[in-house]
């Protein structure tokens, strides 16, 4: 299952405008303009209304010399800006005066405009909010080499020079500080604020601030602190009272973030001395620093409180916000945001799939549900910077020194509150101990090893009439021939090391079987790897492809150990229909063989059911509370199970079947159920088919019976899981047996070097987020796709009479599948 960005990331921006009122979107506008020496450039934005404004909801556009067409624009960041608030973002190239005074920096082209561009703010993807420049073609640079500081703050589309006024170049002095500012409390008439004061003088508690409540108790006041930094953020810092000025009460808390352009030439561990306004940004407290004093070096040391996982039944979390808090052998439960937010989070365990643990709707299953909330921490990055080429608290992370689900870290640093949850800021990089990957699955060995691997979406290109191969034209996959190379290289490592006798695959292009298919050029990559023709594989006699849908299912085998018996069949999936829309699914793929080395024959069903994405078709069929808990679609996918089901009892097959694939169905849910154990006297619910699909003249139906086989990893794997989706593990892609073949079976291993890789070292991403960083691209199995591999050894034995086609007849759909597809063996060109 993929995650794309771009397009998405803009829907989705466009999508939360809809939900703002309209009035607070006007509320943002451009007020100061930097376009000074070099790279000096700059824009400050000031939030003119009374409610925050989420900056992500907003990008700039840069028209390049007055063009009618932008030709760059950048998204801001995800920042909430609190009312009568600015935030200044930089050019990554500017000098350091001009860095230390921003609140973000990039090298986007949105930011690297010159004196004849114009510049817009506006919504994502929508109207234009507020401009500096004309839309003009050819203006001269009549913007250059000048600052900018808005005098009227009333946002215009239309450029209107005499609402600015013009200072000299590099002039920064007005950067953070909203229009008009001019030094005062900004109060109501009460009680004048208190002056900042020298260093050492009497000055507010911290603990005072802060109170004991879960929100800050002098909300709204101006106040004067003094205390040791203990922390930086791109957007502010982090401040801890001295232990002698400690209130001794464990319900208020010591620390706040002190909220300031950066902490510019500000030392760690020094004690400084601020005075601002206090408030509750988005839950978490903070002091919004209008004045400040470095009051240097200091003996006194701030206090680290330890938290342990799982947490303390008395503990307060809120209580220890802007505190310095450490966590110890902590285990990494989600990596998801590593690179996209700089972000990790640390629990006491792993956290499991509702689904895959429990059936749904049960009390146990109530009772995961529960359990995956509990516990959670997060560390983070120190900058609100996303894909980032690395993360302040493990700089030397790669694909050659990852950080991987279940490895133990310990970090200290200042508790943060953002996004809902808490977070620490580590100061140093945190300690990792890690068991390591495991270089090869751990299946005791056999004289048979079948294996299942999703290849997520292997596409090899669009081969053009000049013979170079066009990857920009793949509908899914690779998009240039630098990535198909790498996530090729990855794959076919993965396979080599698998070293199965037979691999189902599952996300292959698509488009059939000649020279230059996916399916070859994967298996001639392969056996190049190895050094011989050890691997080949089916295809249809006619060279036509196995269903409509853009990706396939496919199957290789080693030549020297197995030998296709028969010819293999297509098993079409039930289509569900409702209106004009239609969710589909792949066909299965049963194939027949030999076991050379003892005469032994078996039988192996390929599968990929129908997804857990969102589809009308399927969306629109009235599905019950159980369903939602397994995911969209759910009916339909139990009744590809009632299909595969019948289908593999009529086709005469051995008596050992062997049921592989990425089933979109964790352990527990209904089709596993279905193919398994499925009893409806005491399973809890009934399971019914999906309505409209041809089946049973159209209508959603009871399902009375199971087909009783064996789900292979609650024998021999039960911890293990193949996929890691929302901080959760579990199995999507399972190996079930029937009874004869689950006598043979020796052992079962999900081999896991995808789900607990980050995602971050994927290599749809790579090129697109992480071209510059180092240590990231990486060639060997881990990461080769998304979901991992499952392997089952099983031990045959030589007789002169095994379990072998249970009865030779094909029966009547065994017949009318092979009259419509019929595969035959063919060795890669």
């Amino acid at each position: 299952m993929k995650y794309p960005e771009n397009s998405r990331r803009r829907a989705l921006m466009a999508a939360m405008i809809t939900a703002f009122p309209l009035s607070a979107q006007a509320d943002l506008i451009i007020s100061e303009y930097v376009e000074g020496s070099s790279n000096n450039k700059a824009l400050e934005f000031y939030n003119t209304g009374s409610d925050a404004v989420e900056l992500s909801a907003y990008e700039i556009a840069r028209f390049k010399d007055g063009a009618e067409t932008p030709n760059a624009y950048m998204t801001l960041p995800s920042f909430s800006l609190a009312a009568g608030a600015v935030y200044v973002h930089a050019n990554s190239g500017a000098n350091d005066g001009l860095k230390a005074l921003a609140n973000s920096t990039s090298t986007d082209d949105a930011i690297g405009f010159n004196g004849g561009d114009s510049v817009v703010l506006r919504l994502v993807g929508g109207a234009i909010v507020d401009r500096v420049g004309t839309l003009k073609e050819g203006a001269s640079a009549y913007l250059k080499d000048v600052t900018l500081s808005r005098t009227d703050t009333t946002a215009n589309p239309d450029f209107n020079q005499d609402q600015w006024q013009t200072l000299a170049k590099d002039t920064f002095s007005g950067l953070g500080k909203a229009p008009g500012a001019d030094g005062g409390d900004g109060g109501d008439g009460g009680d004048p604020a208190p002056t900042l004061g020298a260093c050492g003088e009497a000055a507010t508690l911290i603990s005072a601030v802060q109170g004991s409540a879960d929100e800050v108790a002098m909300k709204d006041q101006t106040v004067t602190v003094e205390g040791i930094i203990t922390g930086f953020r791109n957007n502010g810092f982090f401040v801890q009272e001295e232990p002698s000025d400690e209130d001794g009460n464990p319900q208020t808390s010591e620390g706040i973030f002190a909220f300031s352009n950066g902490g510019g030439s500000l030392t760690l561990g020094n004690l400084v001395r601020i005075k601002g306004a206090v408030s509750d940004y988005h839950g978490n407290s903070q002091i919004s620093v209008s004045e400040l004093a470095d009051c240097g070096a200091t003996d006194a040391v701030a206090t680290v409180t330890p938290i342990t996982l799982p947490f303390a039944a008395d503990l307060n979390l809120e209580a220890l916000e802007g505190m310095v808090v450490s966590v110890s052998n902590a285990v990494v439960a989600n990596t998801y945001g590593l690179g996209r937010y700089g972000e990790i989070t640390i629990s006491d365990k792993l956290k499991w799939t509702p689904t895959d643990a429990a059936i749904p709707g049960s009390a146990e299953y109530d009772a995961v549900i529960a359990e995956n909330k509990a516990n959670l921490l997060y560390i983070e990055d120190n900058t609100s910077s996303q894909n980032t080429a690395s993360v302040s608290f493990y700089p030397e992370f790669g694909y050659d020194n990852p950080i991987l689900l279940g490895d133990l870290v310990s970090a200290t640093g200042p508790l943060n509150f953002s996004y809902d949850v808490y977070r620490i800021n580590p100061m140093a990089p945190i300690s990792v101990t890690s068991p390591g990957r495991t270089a090869a699955p751990e299946a005791a060995l056999g004289n048979l090893a079948v294996a299942s691997f999703n290849v997520l979406n292997y596409f090899n290109g669009v081969k053009k009439d000049d013979g170079s191969i066009d990857y920009s034209a793949n509908p899914r996959g690779a998009t240039t021939e630098d990535e198909f190379l790498l996530q090729q290289a990855r794959i076919v490592k993965a396979l080599k090391t698998l070293d199965a006798d037979v691999v189902g695959l599952m996300e292959l292009e698509n488009d059939g079987f000649g020279d230059d298919s996916a399916i070859n050029t994967l298996v001639t990559a392969l056996n190049n790897e190895i050094g011989e023709d050890a691997y080949t594989y089916v295809s249809t006699k006619d060279g036509s492809k196995p269903g409509t849908d853009q990706i396939t299912v496919g199957l290789i085998y080693r030549a020297a150990n197995v030998t296709p018996k028969g010819d293999a069949i297509v098993v079409d999936m039930p289509e569900q229909t409702l209106g004009a829309e239609t969710a589909a699914m792949r066909p299965s793929l049963v194939q027949a063989f030999t076991h050379k080395k003892t005469g032994q024959s078996f039988a192996v069903s390929i599968n990929h059911f129908k997804s857990k994405r969102s589809s009308s078709a399927c969306d629109n069929s009235a599905p019950t509370d159980i369903d939602q808990m397994q995911g969209n679609c759910n009916p339909l996918r139990v009744s590809a199970a009632v299909t595969l089901g019948e289908a593999l009892a009529t086709l005469g097959l051995p008596e050992r079947i062997l049921i592989l694939g990425d089933l979109n169905a964790y352990s527990k849910e209904d089709p596993i159920s279905v193919l398994t154990d499925y009893n409806p006297a005491t399973h809890g619910y009934t399971i019914k088919t999906a309505a409209n699909t041809g089946m049973d003249a159209g209508a959603a139906v009871e399902v009375s019976k199971n087909y009783g086989y064996a789900l292979v990893a609650e024998t021999h794997d039960a911890e293990g899981f193949s996929y890691t989706y929302d901080g959760a593990q579990g199995s999507l892609d399972h190996i079930l047996a029937s009874r004869a073949a689950m006598e043979d079976i020796v052992d079962l291993d999900h081999w896991n070097v995808n789900s607990i890789e980050a995602y971050a070292l994927q290599a749809d991403g790579l090129f697109k987020y992480y071209k510059d960083s180092t240590g990231y691209f990486g060639v060997g199995p881990y990461r080769s796709s998304d979901h991992d591999p499952v392997v089952v050894t099983m031990d045959l034995k030589s007789t002169d009479k095994g379990k072998d086609d249970g009865g030779g007849s094909l029966g009547l759909l065994s017949i009318l599948a092979l009259l419509t597809m019929r595969f035959a063996r063919r060795r890669p060109m």
